[in-house]
């Protein structure tokens, strides 16, 4: 709403004052103050949540400047004048006007390679100051943002295709891999079956073997003994033999009879190389030194203890138990 008043106008500490009223705060004040009239009158415009302005108007234009400066004064248009301050903003909105230009055709030349952005700011109203350029930049911007939106769908189209496939792709083998896993398991099972049976298997015949060398080693001491008894009886009726009679003198020498000399050399050979049998493979060697110290011929208290150690002697070499 316009109001009118004539009075007294005044500018105390930055406020504007008629008649002794306060109207304004001149902190307010959105632009230097505009004369016309031929200088008697001030415009002041407002900005701010209220807006608005206030036309002053003077009967001299000399009351015209010096309010006018107070309103400077008072201001951060101090040192501006009106004339000034159109030209600044008149090359202002040049600046701005070139500046917006810059910016989008930037944003039109990256639009090959980037997602388009829109350079002007939401509200920008630059149609209604400069209609023919500005229009022509909104032209090539829309050409250039269908151009780009183009390019994305495309290329977004390509990627899901992309992806699509690989998802089929990783789905069969996913299930590829779980048949293979199955089958993996079931021959695992059936050598799992198969491996407890072999075990059982094996533990039987171990049991088995281990009987069999029982028996085995119980039948070789049964018949060793059999044996070592069967020669001890040989050699007691050999004995006995000579002790009844079976020594003829010749020579003032004993001399057994060469059959039976034989078969008790045999018979003692046999009963000395029983213990070979028991023998540990690396003890032999020195049981059988000991055995041939013993029959050696030079070792015997006479002529006829070396004739028959002589003969054990032989019978021992061509024993099978020797000679193992």
């Amino acid at each position: 709403e316009t109001q009118t008043e004539e009075g007294m106008v005044k500018i105390l500490a930055k406020l504007l004052f008629v008649n002794g009223s306060k109207k304004r705060k001149l902190t307010d004040l959105g632009s230097p103050p505009e004369r016309g009239d031929a200088g008697r009158q001030v415009i002041l415009r407002f900005a701010g949540a209220d807006g608005g302005w206030c036309d002053m108007r003077f009967d001299r234009k000399k009351q015209g400047d010096e309010f006018e400066q107070a309103v400077l004064e008072a201001t951060s248009f101090k040192g501006m004048s009106s004339s000034a301050a159109k030209k600044s903003k008149a090359a202002e909105e040049a600046e701005s006007q070139q500046l917006w230009e810059e910016k989008v055709r930037a944003a039109v030349g990256r639009t090959p390679c980037q997602r388009f952005t829109n350079p002007f700011p939401m509200g920008f109203n630059g149609l209604a100051e400069a209609p023919g350029q500005v229009s022509k930049l909104v032209v090539e911007m829309c050409v250039a943002w269908e151009a780009a939106d183009r390019r994305r769908y495309q290329g977004h189209k390509e990627t899901t295709a992309s992806l699509e496939a690989e998802r089929d792709e990783d789905q069969r083998i996913r299930k590829q891999a779980e048949n293979d896993q199955l089958q993996v398991d079931a021959k695992l099972c059936k050598a799992e079956a198969s491996c407890a049976s072999l075990q059982k298997t094996n533990d039987f015949l171990n049991k088995e073997i281990a009987l069999l060398k029982k028996s085995l080693a119980e039948c070789a001491r049964a018949e060793q003994t059999e044996h070592v008894r069967f020669l001890e009886k040989e050699v007691a009726a050999l004995r006995q033999q000579m002790k009844e009679g079976f020594k003829k003198k010749k020579g003032g020498v004993d001399v057994i009879p060469p059959a039976l000399e034989g078969n008790m050399a045999r018979a003692i050979a046999e009963l000395e190389a029983g213990p070979l049998l028991h023998c540990p493979a690396k003890d032999r060697p020195a049981l059988k030194k000991k055995m041939l110290l013993k029959w050696h011929p030079d070792k015997q208290p006479s002529p006829g203890h070396a004739e028959l150690a002589k003969r054990v002697m032989q019978e021992l070499q061509n024993l099978s138990d020797w000679m193992s």
